[in-house]
């Protein structure tokens, strides 16, 4: 299989399972694309500020704790959070469902 090619503004570190790899997108408002569990969280940060500086804004995928748990360390620094509006909602009335916290 040949390797695919990311455009320049994309930067993907892979990390060892069961951790959720890091997808970062540059630009005007840097995105990193989920954050890894919670013991991650300053090193994810520092990752993607080495690349694109201040990280502005975490888009989710889903709400698993490996694909979510630095999502706080990072809110503390002023990044926002995206999410799909079910998952959003899930969240703000502290469903017990919600990240499959059960």
């Amino acid at each position: 299989m040949s390797e695919v090619k990311l455009p320049s503004w994309v930067q993907w570190q892979p990390r060892p399972f069961p951790d959720a790899n890091l997808l970062l997108l540059q630009g005007p408002v840097p995105a990193l694309v989920d954050t890894g569990f919670v013991g991650h969280a300053e090193q994810t940060r520092e990752w993607a500020e080495a690349r694109a500086g201040r990280v502005r804004l975490v888009v989710n995928t889903h709400w698993h704790s490996d694909h979510v748990g630095g999502n706080a360390a990072l809110q503390a620094t002023g990044v926002e959070i995206a999410a799909s509006a079910p998952d959003a909602e899930a969240v703000h009335r502290r469903d017990p469902g919600c990240c499959v916290a059960e």
